[in-house]
């Protein structure tokens, strides 16, 4: 019975839920700071990011807008202490309560709101 216990919580995918956590939480945080301000040009807010190593990243920035129930997946390449910066000219007007979540594989998920 316990065998058949082990295969289940295995197959099931808690298994690798339970892996991607740890492994999720053994890593470094992400050298990126996330800030935002008003469109200086256009409509909507921008969200600033900043690296703050010395090495190029290049993340997986995902948008969400709640209100909207919308949401968007970009590649974000940011040179070593460099800046970027997403909004409408982008193809995204952020407003308050958007999120933005960034992701790398060598460190910790980040994510920032707009308030």
């Amino acid at each position: 019975m316990l065998i058949f216990g082990a295969i289940w919580w295995i197959q099931s995918g808690h298994a690798r839920a339970y892996t991607n956590q740890y492994r999720e939480a053994n890593l470094p945080p992400m050298p990126v700071e996330v800030a935002y301000r008003q469109s200086l040009v256009g409509r909507g807010r921008v969200f600033v990011l900043k690296n703050t190593s010395d090495r190029q990243l290049s993340v997986i920035a995902t948008l969400k807008n709640p209100t909207m129930n919308q949401e968007r997946t970009v590649r974000v390449d940011l040179s070593p202490r460099g800046i970027r910066e997403i909004g409408w000219g982008e193809g995204w007007v952020a407003s308050s309560g958007d999120t933005v979540m960034l992701s790398h594989n060598e460190y910790k998920s980040y994510s920032a709101r707009i308030p």
